[in-house]
């Protein structure tokens, strides 16, 4: 709970986008603890990432990648299901493509969870927690509390873009 409280106040309080999905990552990295964070926006229709922000101590470790291969490996897996995905770090995990599981050996990464972004059934994104393969690997707790941060973020996400929609129809 306290944990729930200290990472939600500053979302709260931010109405400017970017700023916001940076403080969504940078909470999530701290309250696991994750090695790697990293947050999309997407546009499924148009097969497109809209926002893609890094944090955690080994945020220059991630990658960019392109939509398709989101689509191939978990986030991709919850996008599609709309709920949260747990992997453990030493079982190939059969929601990800042979490409996406060689990835992320060769990236050394072990536990990971991917949560939706989700706001009334309309999906914005995903956020994605890694650890190193030597670290611990992610719980049930941990994803029931990425599930109640990634909530949060995306009630905060929709306030945002409505006040730049605002704004920007106001100048």
């Amino acid at each position: 709970t306290e944990v729930l409280y200290r990472t939600s106040r500053p979302l709260i309080e931010l109405d400017r986008l970017e700023g916001l999905l940076q403080t969504v990552v940078d909470s999530v990295a701290e309250a696991l603890p994750a090695s790697r964070v990293s947050l999309f926006t997407v546009d499924i229709g148009q097969k497109k990432v809209l926002h893609r922000v890094r944090g955690g101590r080994d945020a220059d470790l991630i990658d960019d990648v392109a939509f398709h291969e989101l689509w191939q490996g978990l986030t991709g897996w919850v996008l599609r299901h709309r709920e949260a995905a747990l992997s453990l770090a030493d079982e190939p995990d059969a929601r990800e493509s042979a490409a996406v599981q060689k990835k992320r050996r060769s990236l050394e990464v072990g536990s990971v969870i991917v949560t939706p972004l989700l706001y009334g059934k309309r999906i914005l994104g995903t956020i994605t927690a890694m650890n190193h393969i030597i670290e611990p690997n992610f719980t049930v707790q941990d994803v029931e509390l990425m599930n109640a941060l990634s909530n949060q973020a995306a009630i905060a996400i929709e306030n945002a873009r409505l006040i730049e929609r605002i704004t920007e129809a106001r100048d």
